[in-house]
């Protein structure tokens, strides 16, 4: 599937690249990897960063996974 970042930029969302993909099957996801995703989400959202960092903190997350 291809999302069009600037598209979806444009209407105030923020696409989270990961790799949640289970080595051990391939074809699902892996529910530890996913758990972490969220978890690192919730807690940036949860934090007093503002805007502008927080969005950085998302730019730079899609870089390291």
């Amino acid at each position: 599937m291809r999302i069009d970042k600037k598209e979806t930029g444009k209407k105030g969302a923020t696409v989270i690249l990961a790799d949640l993909v289970s080595k051990e099957t391939g074809s699902t996801h892996d529910p530890k990897k996913l758990a972490t995703v969220l978890f690192d989400l919730i807690n940036a959202l949860r934090s007093d960063l503002s805007p502008q960092l927080l969005n950085y903190y998302l730019k730079r997350y899609n870089r390291k996974h």
